[in-house]
């Protein structure tokens, strides 16, 4: 009598998912933010100042919009 056996089958590996692409905002310098005032709906020196004076030159679209409110809303003396 001959022996019955299975067919082998061969399982598909399991591949866990890849993490998810992280897609950080670009940077931008402060000369490249001050051209594009208009997206933030002020004048080219008031970008440069607020970037100045936070020190900083470069920053996302986000981060010069934080930094332009700021600025705007600061008390003068």
């Amino acid at each position: 009598m001959a022996k019955h056996t299975e067919p082998v089958t061969q399982e598909t590996p399991v591949v866990p998912p890849a993490p998810p692409v992280s897609r950080a905002e670009p940077l931008y310098s402060a000369t490249q933010l001050a051209d594009g005032h208009q997206e933030f709906g002020t004048s080219r020196a008031v970008v440069a100042s607020a970037l100045k004076l936070a020190g900083k030159d470069k920053a996302t679209l986000a981060e010069a919009r934080k930094l332009i409110d700021t600025f705007r809303k600061k008390e003068v003396k």
